[in-house]
């Protein structure tokens, strides 16, 4: 392929469109080959996990509880007086009690909303099928433990007793004794807190200091009123955008290329292939790990690294640096600060949109209670709860630098640099930010059901590109989105103990 005797540089503006390097055949192999590793990435990423056998020494004290679950119930109980005017919370944590322990939790949290008579009737009870000579503490025969249930009879004793209206100690009152409570403490630990002062006086130190939000809480409180700001100017930044694009004051840098080049069509194949080759190669050497090794995550951080390599492929395909650099978004557009001040105000224009889809996330899972007969559904699981509040602090500061970092640099590149350019030399600018999109949602472990969100960031990160030119700004948009969001999931876990 014959190119330009005067490579484009990094900062010039693009004045003709012009074909990528590659071939037919090239193109060809790309999309197969890019469809199939796809298929297989996003099937892997986004299916439910299959449903773990606890194996027959299970015991039901040592069933998980969701790190979700968890939080929504912690919250509940650290925030009950601004929930308890929902009357639909107690509906809305029930969906959340998948096993008898999170069902006890459960029971401990609605308490704070509905009163301790509440408590008392979420609470696990064992089941009429179980045979009674299997309800012993006897784990080598996988029996079910009857700690957990003498432990469920001791919080029922303690809301029964609570629900009487008298305030005190339930130790000094007889209603636990202090061995009893003690076990509860540490089997149970911050819910045995809970119930063990539920019957104390509300204006007593250890009533409050469990049922209030630590300082964090109000720094995630100012973020939230920041947060709230950010929408309202994102609304009208929107509105002004629909305006200035309709009325042609906002004109498009980026120039599509012409059909027929391949070479940014590799790049997303060797993105897709390279991270399922990761996903195998660390399913394979953490096998065998302990699950609270770190270890095989360090090693999956590092790998994710090396994809970085991947968006300078064309260069191996003949393809200077100064023309690679312009032609996948590399270069400093109108000025490195300008693009990114253009990033920040389009990620609040397209907030809207953000928050439309969040909306029909809302809906879809309304659909699926509704398909379910009425049941609660599964609520479904993020996993950036899961890395934030299950990690070490030197995973949690990997995971902060790859999130505002490593995936602003390497995805952008990747998505909207390479996957965007190539799609928009054969559609329009709208669709191809929107397959791009999709393909961008699709490529992470969110699930099926909360793709729509990450499909609406993906869009508006791709239209910036249209608008700039430069990676710059969408980079920046991404850095500020995920930034923003692990600060407040990290906080909000920290006030909530």
């Amino acid at each position: 392929m014959a190119h330009s005797q005067h490579p484009i540089t990094s900062d010039s503006p693009e004045h003709a469109s012009r074909r990528d390097p590659g071939s037919r055949l090239m193109h060809l192999l790309a999309i197969v080959f890019g469809l199939l590793c796809f298929g297989i990435v996003a099937f892997s990423q986004n299916s439910p996990p299959p449903e773990l056998d606890e194996g027959p020494t299970a015991s039901l004290g040592e069933q998980p509880i969701a790190l979700e679950s968890d939080m929504l119930f912690r919250m509940t109980i650290r925030l009950g007086d601004f929930m308890e005017s929902d009357p639909n919370a107690a509906t809305m944590l029930s969906s959340y009690a998948s096993n008898e322990r999170e069902q006890l939790y459960l029971a401990t949290a609605v308490g704070e909303l509905d009163g301790p008579e509440a408590a008392t009737e979420l609470l696990p009870v064992p089941s009429l099928d179980e045979p009674s000579d299997e309800r012993v503490d006897d784990p080598e025969s996988g029996s079910l433990n009857q700690q957990f249930w003498n432990d469920v009879e001791s919080f029922r004793r303690l809301y029964q007793f609570a629900a009487q209206g008298e305030t005190g100690s339930p130790i000094d009152a007889g209603v636990v004794s202090e061995v009893e409570a003690d076990g509860l403490r540490e089997r149970h630990g911050f819910y045995a807190e809970v119930a063990l002062t539920a019957s104390l006086a509300e204006d007593s130190p250890d009533y409050k200091s469990l049922r209030t939000p630590g300082a964090q809480f109000v720094i995630v409180a100012m973020l939230g009123f920041l947060i709230a700001f950010a929408l309202l100017a994102g609304f009208v930044l929107f509105i002004v955008a629909i305006v200035m694009i309709s009325t042609g004051r906002i004109k498009r840098s980026f120039v599509p290329p012409v059909r027929g080049g391949s070479v940014f069509l590799e790049v997303f194949t060797l993105f897709v292939a390279g991270f399922l080759a990761l996903k195998l190669v660390v399913g394979v050497v953490a096998r065998d790990a302990p699950a609270d090794a770190e270890w095989p995550s360090l090693v999956s951080i590092a790998m994710q690294w090396g994809l970085l390599a991947v968006p300078f492929w064309p260069l191996l395909r003949g393809m200077k640096m100064p023309e690679l650099a312009h032609a996948i978004g590399l270069h400093r557009g109108k000025g490195v600060l300008r693009e990114m001040g253009a990033g920040v105000l389009g990620y609040l224009a397209g907030l809207p949109i953000f928050i439309g889809a969040a909306i029909l996330v809302v809906i879809l899972m309304t659909i699926q209670q509704m398909m379910q007969g009425g049941e609660p559904a599964p609520p479904p699981s993020n996993p950036m709860f899961e890395l934030v509040g299950g990690s070490s602090t030197l995973m949690l500061v990997l995971f902060f630098l790859t999130a505002t970092i490593w995936a602003p640099l390497c995805e952008e590149l990747v998505f909207r640099g390479a996957l965007f350019r190539h799609m928009r030399g054969y559609m329009p600018t709208v669709v191809a930010a929107i397959a791009a999109g999709v393909v961008f949602a699709f490529m992470h472990n969110y699930g099926a059901l909360l793709t729509p969100p990450l499909i609406a960031l993906g869009f508006n990160f791709a239209m910036m590109r249209s608008w700039r030119g430069s990676l710059i700004a969408p980079m920046t948009a991404h850095a500020l989105h995920n930034g923003t969001l692990l600060t407040l999931v990290y906080l909000l876990l920290q006030s909530i103990g």
